[in-house]
C-alpha cells in the first residue's frame, strides 16, 4: 500500500486545506505507511498543531490568586483566565496533536488543580 507522504502527516491538515482530495486509511494501514517511508509511527511534538478553545467553568465561579496559582501549576500555563459577571472561563492556545487531544489534556489539567469545575468547551472557529 502507497500513500503519497502529505496524507500521512495529519489528519489536521486535510480539515485546514479542503481543497486537497481526501483519502481515509485505518490507523495500521497509516502506521505501516509512516513506517514504508522511513517516518515514525506516532506523530512527534514538533509535527503538533495550536489549537483555541474556551473551557468554561460553572456559574458562579470566583477567580481569585489562591485558583490562578493551582490552574498554573496544574499545567494551565497556555491559558488566559478571564470573567464577566457570574461567568468565568479560560482560554487555550494549546499544542497537541489533535483538537481532540488539546481539549482533552485542558480539561484535565483543570480537573487536576482540583479548585474549579468544568461547565463546557467553545471551540474557536478558527480551529476547525
Amino acid at each position: 500500500m502507497s500513500f503519497p507522504p502529505r496524507f500521512l502527516h495529519s489528519h489536521d491538515h486535510l480539515q485546514q486545506n479542503p481543497d486537497h482530495e481526501h483519502v481515509v486509511v485505518d490507523r495500521e494501514d497509516w502506521i505501516e505507511a509512516r513506517k514504508a517511508l522511513g517516518l515514525p509511527s506516532q506523530l512527534t511534538e514538533e509535527d503538533w498543531n495550536e489549537y483555541d478553545f474556551c473551557v468554561f467553568l460553572i456559574d458562579g465561579t470566583v477567580i481569585n490568586q489562591e485558583i490562578t496559582d493551582a490552574l498554573f501549576v496544574a499545567g494551565c500555563d497556555d491559558g488566559t483566565i478571564a470573567t464577566s459577571g457570574t461567568r468565568a472561563w479560560i482560554r487555550f492556545t494549546r499544542k497537541a496533536e489533535s483538537l481532540r487531544a488539546a481539549i482533552k489534556s485542558a480539561v484535565h489539567d483543570i480537573e487536576k488543580a482540583k479548585c474549579v469545575v468544568v461547565a463546557h468547551v467553545e471551540i474557536e472557529t478558527n480551529t476547525l
